[in-house]
């Protein structure tokens, strides 16, 4: 099914997104689905206040503001009756991004999202929304997110074991994130999922604390590593849910960027050189993400 994009106001979105329900246990497809906006043009205002918050060039057009843009068509597809997705307390595992030609700020696009690759894992469903955008009928850009609907659990099952790597961590950064943070880029990019917010809403969706946005560390990771006009493909997968508060430290492991906990332990990992879905490394990474996604670390 497909679906054009409404001039629908984000506040309705997000009442609907509190108001929708979903029968995990019956849902045995969340798709097919698609939705187009014919008409798109990022929020100049927004982007500023974006770029200032981060501290990216003022010139540039940061990758992880591709997704922060669209999050009103996304919440179009993800709230829309023939989708069996229940929007709050939705878990990302993993995004990737990816600019062919420069994009400018001023230009109309065509935006297009579409579900994809979903799939029945031990946590619950999994599946992927593919976002692209046109010009001039040419793909200019596109970014591939990832996400998990937790099924309740019956029993709490085995963890994966982490098995420590030989390779030597060189520190780049080191920072403590706090709920104050959480709360501050759900203003600045709308999204007020309750898992984020607060200790007793998020213990609604099975964790013991608040989590910090997966796309509130892609920025924070992209601000450091990359500003340029033409940044390269770039993948990110969230290991381990980010606890509130935390103190994270951002190493460099080989080709690979890691935030990593205390213990030394990856919470999210980017490949500068991005990661297609087609290779199997990178399939077999995704099945173990959300395999090791433990709840409340």
């Amino acid at each position: 099914m497909h679906i054009n994009a409404s001039s629908c106001r984000y506040s309705t979105l997000l009442i609907r997104a509190m108001l929708k329900r979903v029968d995990l246990d019956a849902a045995a497809h969340i798709g097919p689905m698609s939705l187009t906006n014919s008409s798109f043009r990022f929020d100049r205002q927004r982007l500023e206040r974006y770029r200032n918050y981060f501290g990216f060039n003022q010139q540039s057009l940061p990758l992880p503001f591709l997704f922060v843009a669209t999050q009103n068509e996304q919440l179009q597809l993800f709230t829309h009756s023939r989708t069996a997705i229940r929007p709050l307390g939705l878990v990302h595992t993993h995004i990737e991004f990816e600019q062919l030609v420069e994009l400018d700020p001023m230009q109309m696009y065509q935006f297009k999202l579409e579900l994809q690759n979903e799939r029945r894992t031990e946590r619950g469903l999994a599946f992927e929304v593919l976002g692209t955008f046109f010009c001039n009928g040419g793909k200019v850009a596109f970014y591939r997110s990832g996400y998990l609907m937790l099924m309740p659990q019956k029993h709490s099952g085995s963890k994966a074991k982490n098995s420590s790597l030989p390779i030597e961590r060189s520190q780049i950064s080191r920072f403590t994130l706090d709920v104050k943070q959480a709360r501050e880029y759900a203003r600045l990019s709308g999204d007020f999922n309750p898992i984020h917010l607060a200790k007793w809403s998020a213990k609604l969706f099975g964790f013991n604390s608040p989590i910090i946005h997966g796309m509130y560390m892609v920025a924070r990771l992209q601000a450091l590593i990359s500003d340029a006009s033409l940044p390269d493909p770039v993948a990110f997968v969230f290991k381990r849910p980010i606890s509130l508060p935390s103190e994270v430290k951002i190493v460099k492991e080989g080709n690979k960027t890691l935030v990593i906990n205390s213990e030394g332990k990856p919470l999210i990992e980017m490949n500068p050189r991005g990661m297609m879905t087609n290779n199997s490394e990178y399939a077999s990474q995704l099945r173990t993400t959300t395999l090791i996604y433990n709840l409340g670390q």
